[in-house]
């Protein structure tokens, strides 16, 4: 299932404007755990 909605958002379609927060800043290693999985299901294909 996760792979079909990466197809259907597309490249595009993860987004980037509700990060995870870590009190009042964004939680960066867990931003980048979730960029990872994207990328890594094809959410970077174009």
């Amino acid at each position: 299932m996760e792979e079909r909605i990466v197809r259907e958002t597309g490249k595009l379609g993860f987004g980037l404007m509700r990060l995870p927060r870590k009190g009042p800043l964004t939680d960066i290693e867990q931003t980048k755990k979730m960029v990872d999985l994207f990328m890594e299901a094809g959410g970077g294909d174009v």
